[in-house]
């Protein structure tokens, strides 16, 4: 069960903010799990009716984002007939690790990117990284799109058009 903080924060209480999952796991059955294995076992609970399975696995599909942002780009990529990206891809060249990217398209060479205030470009030291990391995407043969806080929460039509016109749509 989801507990602690994550608990009262799913439950929309006052003075608790969105962060990672807490699980209460009893001692009997702590161990560590592949995605594989949750997901294995919630296909085998979904085909019992079982309660709040398929929130669990809605769950388990945003586990990957890390902020409220990066769960709002997905969210809106998930409304539209546009490819659902890979969460969180991290980069390695001769099993050094290159860069960590929040959303790739591969096998397309496209890569986005979601920042707000707090994070991205904030100060020089970080400009001067993000500008790093993505000369490190384009020597890859990567294309970075940036989206920002106010791109992706107030001008979604914005981020989509600017997507459709690199991406491949599903067939409906």
């Amino acid at each position: 069960m989801v507990s602690a903080e994550a608990a009262a924060a799913l439950h929309l209480l006052d003075g608790y903010r969105e962060g990672p999952l807490v699980f209460l796991v009893p001692r009997s059955m702590r161990r560590r799990l592949t995605v594989g294995e949750v997901r294995r076992r919630l296909i085998e609970l979904g085909r019992q009716g079982r309660a709040g399975v398929a929130v669990f696995d809605e769950l388990v599909k945003l586990a990957g984002v890390e902020s409220w942002l990066e769960r709002t780009f997905l969210k809106l990529m998930r409304e539209t007939g546009l490819p659902e990206p890979a969460l969180q891809r991290t980069y390695r060249e001769d099993g050094i690790h290159v860069v960590r990217v929040g959303f790739d398209f591969h096998p397309l060479p496209i890569i986005v990117e979601v920042g707000g205030q707090h994070g991205y470009m904030s100060t020089e030291e970080r400009r001067r990284r993000e500008h790093r990391r993505n000369a490190a995407m384009q020597l890859l043969g990567r294309t970075v799109y940036f989206f920002t806080t106010e791109d992706v929460a107030s001008a979604p039509n914005y981020v989509l058009n600017t997507l459709r016109g690199c991406l491949p749509h599903r067939a409906s």
